[in-house]
């Protein structure tokens, strides 16, 4: 036998209460268990905070500094960017080895030159090529250059650099700052610590190497350098 239903008071007061009021009208406890089953349904995804995990970035976070030794360079893009005989006679490859004077206006130091052989063709810009020309030139002028991973830290004296690559096209350097974030020097334009995209670097691995005509999207490898 079903008995009749007159009086409702369900525990979540105030929520849905046109449904609360329709249950309560109820002629017969097959009708309310039914209106209550579909009320307290729809209270599942609504009455409970829901914060699902975040989904992990496809690539490291940009604003995540890597390891320092204590012994990287302070960025002072003041030093390079005079409009005049430094800024016109460096580059990258400069930049990353910290050698800011004794060239001439115009000059922008190739991987090999130190040593004697430097870069002069298109098939020469190769990541692994660079590497074997930068080995020479730091045999010959007596600095450490070293294949180290992105959470390495440098030995004493030296610091992390990057090199990118558009193959065939044009290479790039990136090198840490004091404070672990990376700058860099493209060409005889001045120094900078921003990507492609205008925002500061943090990891040359993960930032924006597009700049349209060219395209580093050749991530060479970090490396740990000092030169006197």
């Amino acid at each position: 036998m079903i008995r009749k239903v007159c009086t409702i008071k369900p525990s979540f007061s105030g929520i849905y209460p046109s449904i609360v009021e329709k249950a309560s009208k109820c002629k017969s406890a097959v009708s309310f268990i039914l209106i209550y089953s579909l009320i307290s349904f729809i209270l599942v995804g609504c009455a409970f905070e829901f914060t699902p995990s975040p989904i992990p970035p496809a690539f490291p976070t940009q604003s995540q500094l890597l390891p320092v030794s204590g012994f990287e360079l302070n960025y002072e893009p003041s030093l390079w960017n005079d409009q005049g005989n430094v800024q016109y006679s460096t580059n990258c490859y400069a930049y990353a080895l910290n050698m800011r004077t004794g060239f001439a206006r115009g000059d922008k130091l190739q991987p090999g030159e130190l040593s004697g052989e430097p870069l002069s063709s298109s098939s020469d810009i190769e990541a692994s090529r660079i590497i074997e020309l930068v080995e020479a030139d730091a045999e010959a002028e007596g600095f450490l250059f070293e294949s180290v991973g992105a959470g390495d830290v440098c030995p004493e004296d030296t610091y992390k650099v990057a090199l990118v690559v558009d193959p065939q096209i044009d290479y790039h350097w990136y090198r840490q700052n004091s404070d672990g974030k990376w700058s860099h020097k493209p060409g005889h334009t001045e120094v900078t610590d921003t990507d492609a995209s205008g925002n500061v670097i943090y990891n040359p691995q993960n930032a924006d190497r597009d700049y349209g005509g060219i395209n580093y999207s050749e991530f060479g490898g970090f490396f740990c350098t000092g030169i006197d």
